[in-house]
């Protein structure tokens, strides 16, 4: 019961955060921003930089094994609490880090209980993968044209909310698909720059 208080003021403390942005852009200029979507990215791209040696490859992996497995849960429904663990620890595996589970085994079955977003905002989380995935493909263009790339990201950040992600992505001069002929530039420039430092 506490640990739900806590993650309730954590996530209230998130919602009075982005009120008080709309607050403040709004007092400040009479108009409704409701571009903070694009601020987020901008904060990924930012952040990017100093993930880019050692969060990114273990928080994409695990942005990709949270959404497999609320899909799987979704689409499987009145499936056992075995069935649950097996296809978690079939994710972990296949998207799993180096961890050594040995002694563990147990926990390792229900980690993916620690994912509040499966309780309390289903495939929102892939979200984080869509803007840490734009914020990739800003880095890596970036870092062959940095004019470039700033250009191609005002471009879509002067578009506002006016726009679906598809068409920011466009705008930004980047493609909205995460198919590997998208992803395999962007992991080898993060590969070559991990191996660099």
């Amino acid at each position: 019961m506490g640990q739900l208080v806590v993650n309730g003021l954590a996530l209230g403390s998130i919602y009075a955060l982005v009120a008080l942005g709309l607050l403040l852009i709004f007092n400040t200029v009479q108009i409704v921003n409701f571009a903070q979507g694009q601020l987020l990215m901008l904060g990924a791209f930012i952040g990017i930089s100093g993930a880019v040696t050692h969060e990114l490859p273990i928080a994409l992996a695990w942005i990709a094994t949270i959404d497999a497995f609320q899909h799987w849960i979704y689409t499987t429904p009145g499936h056992s609490r075995e069935e649950r663990k097996e296809f978690w620890v079939k994710l972990r595996e296949r998207f799993g880090g180096i961890e050594n589970w040995a002694g563990y085994e147990k926990f390792r079955e229900s980690f993916w209980q620690r994912q509040l977003h499966l309780y309390e905002v289903p495939f929102y989380y892939i979200e984080y993968g869509i803007a840490w995935t734009g914020a990739l493909g800003l880095w890596t263009r970036y870092r062959k044209d940095p004019k470039g790339a700033i250009g191609a990201y005002e471009k879509a950040l002067a578009l506002g909310g006016s726009k679906s992600l598809p068409e920011l992505f466009r705008a930004a001069d980047m493609p909205f698909d995460f198919w590997p002929r998208t992803i395999q530039p962007y992991a080898r420039e993060l590969r070559e720059t991990l191996r660099a430092s």
